[in-house]
């Protein structure tokens, strides 16, 4: 569900921040800190219904009782100034509060509305990935992992003290996964919808790519298909002795970045096309089985 949730800064202006209530607190509080240039050097604090915020807690919206339309105070030591031309706020009027005028230190990626243009990388589950200074602002805990999943790259924002059985939870309610549960590898490491160990103590780190396997069949063995691309390159990816090779190669393309281009490959001296639609069981591949990966446009000849 969609929120529009209210910031008002220092009793001078209100900023809306567009939300969802599966959000967690900090992800929201980066999205305004974004939106208005804050950073550490502003000290700010934060507060709804006369609680305190912490600006890395990882509460989704809904169970600190924020729905739409609720406002949350901001208030800063050294004085924040509000976007110039944000139309998604507004001034509230001051008797003896100067008008701060424009933020020289506001991004200059804003547009002319004060609105932070929305990134390429977006994933399909609407959080932003994050940048290199977002620690700058009580974020130190937070880590941003990449999930791939059926094709596609989701992005989620997490404390490295989570336990994974919380963070799959929160993967499969953003994923629209019911009743299932994934199995996840980091590479060629395996790991169980329900362990509990942290992402600390699992050694999940910013960045880690996570592959997401569904299967039917709980008790189907997991195949760990390796391939070997330009020289010196190697990638494995998770897959079932069940999984079509067109599924395969677009896992291995979305992993590698390759989804603009159609390799050919070769397993055994033997050319397999992309929208090959056997199993790997048909195509007698398994965890032993190496697959070369050839462009074509690359081949002197081709």
């Amino acid at each position: 569900m969609s929120l529009n949730i209210k910031f008002i800064v220092n009793d001078n202006f209100e900023i809306n921040v567009p939300s969802k209530e599966n959000m967690m607190l900090a992800e929201l509080i980066y999205n305004f800190s974004q939106k208005v240039g804050l950073k550490e050097e502003h000290k700010a604090s934060f507060e709804f219904n006369f609680q305190p915020i912490k600006a890395d807690s990882t509460m989704k919206l809904k169970d600190k009782g924020i729905e739409d339309n609720s406002i949350i105070k901001v208030k800063t030591e050294k004085p924040l100034d509000k976007p110039a031309g944000d139309m998604g706020s507004f001034y509230i009027p001051q008797n003896n509060f100067p008008n701060m005028g424009m933020n020289m230190n506001m991004n200059p990626n804003m547009n002319n509305f004060g609105y932070m243009p929305m990134n390429q990388n977006m994933n399909n589950f609407g959080y932003m990935p994050m940048n290199q200074n977002m620690n700058n602002f009580g974020f130190m805990n937070m880590i941003q992992i990449v999930f791939n999943y059926n094709g596609n790259k989701a992005i989620l924002l997490e404390n490295i003290y989570t336990p994974f059985s919380d963070l799959s939870r929160r993967f499969c309610s953003q994923a629209g996964i019911i009743n299932k549960y994934p199995t996840y590898f980091i590479g060629s490491r395996k790991i169980l919808s329900n362990d509990n160990q942290t992402l600390s103590e699992l050694h999940i780190h910013n960045n880690s790519e996570i592959s997401v396997l569904l299967s039917s069949d709980e008790n189907e063995e997991y195949l760990n298909v390796r391939f070997n691309y330009f020289p010196g390159r190697i990638m494995d990816v998770a897959a079932t002795k069940n999984t079509k090779f067109c599924d395969l190669c677009k896992r291995f393309l979305n992993k590698a970045g390759f989804l603009d281009r159609d390799p050919g490959f070769i397993i055994n001296s033997t050319k397999i096309e992309s929208n090959d639609t056997k199993t790997l069981e048909e195509l007698r591949i398994n965890s032993r089985t190496r697959i070369e990966v050839v462009f074509l446009s690359e081949v002197i000849g081709a």
